[in-house]
């Protein structure tokens, strides 16, 4: 009765929350290194470095069963893990093109034809710990999954279980029994996340099916040209063999973002998320879908309800979607909003310094060097760990190079090499003899000048 209640509860009180959009921020607020308003409301909390594990695509077991239902239980597994809060959310297509760099490569693979090519070390390169693989058998009108757990730290330790579909419209059933066995490997998911993560997906083995084609189109429309257009007909054939389905509805969401049709992509989110209201991945279509239209306050709103989706820090996620602003502000050439946003997502998430760096390269871009240099001294809350201090050198040799080539212009020779000897000094820069080259053209012309004459035009 209690887990009833909780449910109904969430089924309620979240669409409600997501369509109107009135999520309130915590009165709790710590001044960060850059303030900003939307960090109002904010106690900063680091967020913690979690276990990454991939679930790639369920082989089939029998040669005449078609891959396309191992595609959509792989889908529905990748769904449940979104909310594990002892994992870092990682969905596959996030690493698709890494594993899998040609799309024969991914096919090959998804029908069993060839396995993934030194899975211990393909995963060590993407930060993976957790290998979920398997393979779907049809026995009679049932379907058995058999499922490998690898742990890449552990030797490549690997754990094994199958669980049986008998009724295709009872996958909670088979959540239920996935959770248990991950409980058995030593990684809990907290009653509360399971409940989240549990929800009656309406569909078939013929919805399976149609909604595993849609994805197998999904993730080939990957490998295209950025131009081509995301075909439509799988995705539509999906929800309709199933329109009680989350997973159909939400990926006809991501096939109509994949479009530029934004619109119809939130109606779809929408819709999705009333069937699911826990759905990690069509609330983060619907938030995408509002930094697209430009809509700021209903995005940071949205991301406050994501962030709480997994019980993590809220910083961490407004951050994430004031760089998307960010960075589509900097294709754009819109150099005040791009500075806002980078500095709104410094401000919510001070331990991450690649928004430092994108913020001291847009004060480059407006010839403000000295600010930019500012902004790379920017205090962490805790010592930068290794590879986030490398990250700020690196920016920061690029920005002094960048400035001793702006005072060469203006003939401030002697400020340039000052700048030049800086970036020399640090060491993972990886560029010294384009320095040194830099520095003997300063010293060359400098020589020019104080005989009277300009070095002659190479392009005359």
């Amino acid at each position: 009765m209690k887990r009833a209640i909780s449910r109904l509860v969430i089924f309620l009180v979240i669409p409600f929350i997501i369509i109107s959009f009135t999520a309130k921020a915590s009165p709790a607020f710590q001044k960060p290194a850059i303030a900003d308003e939307t960090c109002k409301g904010l106690e900063l909390k680091r967020p913690v470095s979690l276990p990454r594990m991939i679930v790639l695509p369920l082989q089939s077991e029998n040669h005449d069963f078609h891959n396309e239902t191992g595609l959509a239980l792989h889908f529905y597994l990748s769904n449940i893990l979104a909310l594990h809060t002892g994992l870092d959310e990682f969905w596959f297509s996030w690493r698709m093109k890494s594993l899998f760099p040609h799309k024969d490569d991914l096919f090959a693979y998804i029908r069993g034809s060839t396995p993934l090519s030194n899975p211990g070390l393909q995963a060590e390169k993407q930060g993976i710990r957790y290998l979920l693989q398997g393979k779907v058998m049809k026995t009679g009108k049932a379907v058995k999954v058999f499922f490998d757990l690898t742990d890449i730290q552990r030797s490549a330790h690997t754990m094994k279980t199958a669980i049986e579909i008998k009724d295709p419209g009872r996958l909670d059933l088979f959540a239920l029994d996935f959770i248990r066995w991950l409980k058995a490997c030593g990684l809990s998911m907290s009653r509360d996340q399971a409940e989240k993560a549990i929800w009656k997906e309406e569909i078939s083995f013929t919805g399976l099916s149609s909604l595993g084609k849609a994805l197998e189109d999904y993730y080939a429309h990957s490998y295209c040209p950025p131009d081509d257009m995301l075909q439509m007909e799988s995705f539509n054939s999906a929800v309709n063999l199933a329109p009680g389905s989350y997973m159909a509805a939400d990926l006809l969401g991501w096939a109509f973002y994949k479009n530029r049709r934004y619109s119809e992509a939130q109606s779809q989110f929408i819709s999705s998320l009333k069937i699911n209201p826990a759905g990690a991945g069509a609330l983060s279509g619907l938030i995408w879908c509002a930094v697209m239209a430009g809509h700021e306050d209903e995005g940071y709103r949205l991301g406050r309800i994501r962030a709480r989706l997994r019980n993590e820090p809220e910083g961490y996620r407004l951050a994430i979607i004031a760089n998307r602003f960010g960075n589509i502000a900097s294709k754009a050439g819109e150099r005040d909003r791009s500075i806002r946003m980078y500095e709104k997502a410094a401000g919510c998430n001070p331990w991450k310094s690649i928004y430092l760096t994108k913020l001291a390269s847009e004060y480059s871009k407006i010839n403000k060097y000295e600010k930019a240099l500012r902004v790379l001294d920017t205090p962490p809350p805790l010592p930068w760990p290794k590879m986030e201090k490398e990250r700020l050198q690196i920016k920061r040799a690029q920005i002094l190079v960048r400035y001793a080539m702006f005072l060469k212009k203006s003939e401030k020779y002697k400020e340039a090499l000052s700048r030049l000897e800086q970036a020399l000094e640090i060491e993972t820069n990886k560029k010294a003899s384009d320095i040194i080259r830099h520095m003997e053209d300063i010293r060359a012309e400098m020589q020019d000048k104080k005989r009277g004459r300009g070095r002659p035009n190479d392009n005359l």
